[in-house]
């Protein structure tokens, strides 16, 4: 539960007033979807000691916990975190209030937990570490907690604080037999996730899972707009990527409006469309590091990546421990491959950078895009080269790239392929280039074109004779 109102606190001072509703387990909204599956995986986990909710904003972490936690029977101390909780003071405060506020406990029990803590805590004593007050805590849970229990750390990613996470990961080692953890984040946590995976101890709820699926985007949308078109459906699955936040944004700006005009907005679907890009902007964007920021708005020319092509044009030295990275804190990235070489960014977050990077950068936007180019020309991949120069309006090193593979794929009769490159290029960008133009030729013919063929074969001669290329006029009249 993201955007909590904020507490002001002394320096290193716990605050004086605890704000409840980071205690509260949200309202589940009126049309949301329930998850049966997810539900049912989250139940059969319970016996893990942690459990681990890992994806970007608007997966709907937050709504399956709050459905989750209505639906059991389970004993529940719930906290939200924000920005102030990585203070160990503060953290260890709310911990021992939202155990104390545990609900489905009796109420004896739940005053009577950590009060010997707290006064610790309370104790001017300037010597008591963090990790003394939590080992106090954990004896009286194990002293008087015999029952299976939940504490669910809500909104994880805005602790910063290295001393926090040693106290989760203390209570993760120590804490009594029947206490169990649940986690949401947006970011995974430095906690020994490994080691706690090694041993079975380990459930993980992730990107791939949380996404809405075909049929429950179909079965939503049509609760709010029962009159659209798969075809629509299909592109809006494609686009979002089962991304709710974005289901959700177009579901409520779709409301009202008739087939046609939905099959047209949803047509136009990017990551520049207003509510989506104030979305990304706002919740996960500004967020980040100028670095960060730098890096994603250059790699977003990219449609694929691997480190080699993010080090040429983000200029830097060290992509693949930043794509790696970046797929760790679940900012839409994902890779492709098991050796984690190739890597994507989702339609809609690529379609959001392109967006703003074109708002700020626009000069240099061609840069990039010629950059990459000659780095996918290095390395052979001439026809990822030749999208990129075609988007720099590099026509001439178009033109060049071309040139190299033309033959052969009138060869190997990739004809379509080739047309559309060769039609991509200006007219006199074809003429200083005849050879391209017989090749074009070459390609109208095997398509049945015989006219563009023709036109064809005749400007390639025309140009060839102006170059005084004899041989080349031979080859064109021949065609001909």
């Amino acid at each position: 539960m993201d955007g909590q109102p904020p507490i002001v606190y002394g320096q290193n001072m716990k605050p004086s007033i605890l704000l409840r509703t980071k205690f509260l387990v949200p309202r589940t909204r009126a049309d949301f979807l329930p998850r049966p599956k997810l539900l049912d995986w989250l139940e059969s986990n319970l016996d893990k000691r942690l459990t681990l909710l890992s994806a970007p904003a608007g997966y709907g972490k937050t709504t399956l916990l709050a459905d989750f936690i209505n639906a059991s029977d389970s004993a529940f101390a719930w906290y939200t975190l924000d920005a102030q909780d990585s203070d160990p003071t503060v953290f260890l405060t709310y911990l021992i209030e939202s155990l104390r506020s545990m609900k489905r406990a009796p109420t004896s029990l739940a005053h009577a937990i950590g009060q010997t803590a707290q006064s610790l805590l309370d104790s001017a004593e300037a010597s008591v570490s963090p990790q003394r007050v939590l080992t106090v805590l954990v004896n009286e849970l194990a002293e008087q907690i015999e029952t299976p229990w939940l504490i669910v750390l809500e909104d994880y990613h805005y602790v910063t604080n290295p001393v926090i996470h040693q106290l989760v990961e203390f209570l993760l080692e120590n804490a009594p037999e029947d206490l169990r953890l649940i986690i949401s984040t947006r970011v995974d946590p430095p906690l020994a996730l490994a080691r706690l995976r090694a041993r079975g101890q380990l459930a993980e709820l992730r990107t791939s899972s949380l996404r809405f699926r075909d049929d429950e985007v179909t079965h939503w949308m049509q609760a709010n707009l029962p009159d659209i078109s798969t075809e629509s459906l299909s592109l809006l699955s494609e686009k979002t990527e089962g991304w709710v936040a974005a289901l959700q944004i177009f579901r409520s700006s779709l409301s009202g409006r008739d087939a046609q005009d939905v099959d047209a907005m949803l047509a136009g679907l990017n990551g520049s469309q207003q509510f989506v890009f104030d979305y990304l902007a706002e919740e996960v964007f500004k967020r980040l590091p100028e670095d960060t920021q730098e890096f994603l708005l250059r790699t977003s020319i990219l449609q694929q990546m691997d480190a080699s092509a993010c080090n040429a044009v983000a200029s830097v030295q060290n992509a693949q421990s930043i794509l790696e990275e970046l797929e760790k804190q679940n900012l839409f990235v994902s890779s492709l491959d098991s050796q984690r070489r190739w890597y994507r960014y989702h339609y809609l977050f690529r379609e959001f950078l392109l967006s703003r990077l074109g708002r700020v950068e626009t000069e240099s936007v061609i840069s990039l895009e010629r950059s990459a180019g000659r780095h996918y020309e290095s390395q052979g991949e001439l026809e990822a080269a030749l999208s990129h120069y075609l988007n720099a309006q590099d026509f001439e090193s178009a033109a060049r790239v071309t040139s190299i593979f033309a033959a052969d794929y009138v060869e190997r009769g990739r004809v379509e392929v080739l047309h559309r490159y060769l039609s991509a290029l200006p007219t006199d960008v074809m003429k200083a280039n005849p050879e391209l133009l017989l090749q074009h030729g070459n390609a109208h013919w095997q398509l049945g074109q015989t006219g563009a063929a023709v036109a064809a074969y005749e400007d390639a001669r025309s140009s060839f004779a102006a170059q005084n290329n004899s041989g080349g006029v031979c080859r064109a009249l021949t065609r001909l």
